[in-house]
């Protein structure tokens, strides 16, 4: 059942509390991280057409992944118990509830950590500087992606044909729509409903 109210969903008011997220708190955290990273950045050793191809494959790159993550990752329904309620905490709750703006981002509790581990890996697997600049604009491109999702359930006019087509998703076809920032991938693999 779809409401606006917003239901509990953890007995612990710690974790309740850490549940929740604030657009203003977790636009500036996303900002602030990407900034630093990319402050840290050696663009002389780099290059400018490194960086900017770095730049360029990310801003693309991550265009696939929201699509990837959203369709096949956050639509997945595990057969497993404890599976089932961890895909619920992480997208299923959004869409029983769609219009509760303290759970249409990520909260940092989630986000931080995981962003953790992906910086790892890209550190691990990266030269530094294109590690940097590739993670501080990871993480600049998921900022965006959280803050648009956020402004698709409010009622705003900013993006209106991206709106309408997750309102879609939300309320018509949980099968299609899965882009929230573009609408390519839809299009490439005929989701878009």
């Amino acid at each position: 059942m779809k409401t606006n109210e917003a239901a509990r969903i953890f007995e612990s008011d710690l974790l309740e509390a850490v549940s929740r997220a604030h657009p203003v708190l977790n636009t500036a955290v996303g900002v602030f991280l990407a900034g630093f990273c990319a402050s840290r950045v050696n663009f002389a050793a780099l290059g400018l057409f490194a960086a900017a191809a770095t730049v360029a494959a990310v801003v693309f790159g991550w265009t696939l992944i929201e699509y990837a993550m959203h369709r096949f990752v956050f639509h997945w329904t595990p057969k497993n118990a404890l599976a089932a309620r961890v895909m619920y905490l992480v997208h299923a709750y959004h869409h029983d509830h769609p219009n509760e703006s303290s759970r249409n981002m990520f909260p940092l509790a989630m986000s931080l950590p995981f962003a953790l581990l992906v910086w790892l890996a890209m550190w691990t697997l990266m030269p530094r500087e294109f590690s940097l600049l590739a993670f501080a604009v990871l993480v600049l491109m998921f900022t965006i992606y959280d803050l648009v999702h956020y402004l698709h359930h409010m009622p705003t006019k900013f993006m209106p044909e991206l709106r309408r087509r997750h309102m879609l998703h939300h309320f018509r076809d949980h099968d299609a729509n899965f882009g929230v920032t573009s609408s390519l991938w839809d299009r490439v693999f005929r989701t878009r409903g």
